[in-house]
């Protein structure tokens, strides 16, 4: 049995239900975060629960239910409940709406599910091959598009049309052509020895990886285009799971 924890309680995983017209399945209001736990540390801790706090008031006008003590220990207490101090963990928090009366109403009783997985260490993972694409785009300046929220069909419909070229991963171009993430990551170019990554009106994710090396100085913001990527020394996707990993080939679709 996996333990979670949904709205106050500790409950088996299997048992948890979320109601069927809450707000995430009938509309899409919701929105996640996903977290590495490893060696016995939640890794950018402050950086994932300050995206939860900015996330649900920028998606879903409400406040994140739990200060940042009390969302730790939760995540610990899980790890313990499901033996998984050693290796490396998923943490996911989700927040969702709910259930309300009429479509787009304020929220009031959002549910939320905290739940820990095991996760792939990023050396036993395939090398990426990645396709660059106009067909999803992401959008330029919209403030929404920095949120983690539920609604993946973007990069679900990217990572297949990937597949479809015999590619493991997508890079989105955004309305204004160009560069804004990969489907689950962001995405970096080496030039002259200097690390450059979209900004964030690029349309691209508040990536918390991205932030940490942003804030270490070791990665600049630049809006790229397509030809840089195909200047570039090396590119590299980021994410909170794998870290930084560098691409091994990259496909352009007729671009």
């Amino acid at each position: 049995m996996t333990t979670a924890f949904y709205n106050g309680e500790f409950k088996n995983l299997e048992d948890i239900h979320f109601p069927a017209d809450d707000c995430a399945l009938m509309t899409g209001i919701g929105i996640f975060d996903s977290a590495l736990f490893a060696n016995n540390i939640l890794h950018n801790a402050e950086l994932h629960y300050g995206r939860l706090i900015y996330d649900s008031q920028k998606v879903m006008n409400i406040a994140f239910p739990y200060s940042f003590d009390e969302w730790s220990e939760i995540i610990h207490s899980l790890i313990r409940k499901n033996g998984l101090v050693i290796g490396n963990v998923r943490v996911r928090t989700q927040l969702t709406g709910g259930q309300v009366e009429k479509p787009l109403e304020q929220i009031n009783s959002p549910n939320i599910l905290i739940s820990t997985a095991p996760a792939t260490h990023p050396n036993d993972l395939p090398p990426i091959k990645a396709l660059v694409t106009d067909k999803y785009l992401r959008i330029a300046g919209c403030s929404l598009e920095r949120c983690k929220r539920i609604d993946y069909t973007r990069s679900y419909a990217a990572r297949r049309l990937a597949e479809g070229h015999d590619c493991n991963e997508a890079i989105l171009l955004n309305t204004k052509g160009d560069i804004a993430c990969a489907s689950t990551s962001n995405i970096f170019i080496e030039k002259e020895g200097v690390l450059l990554t979209p900004p964030l009106d690029s349309g691209c994710l508040y990536g918390t990886t991205r932030q940490s090396l942003l804030d270490s100085g070791k990665v600049q913001e630049q809006t790229l285009k397509i030809e840089d990527i195909k200047s570039a020394e090396s590119v590299y996707l980021s994410n909170s799971i794998t870290a930084l990993r560098k691409i091994k080939e990259i496909v352009f679709e007729n671009i």
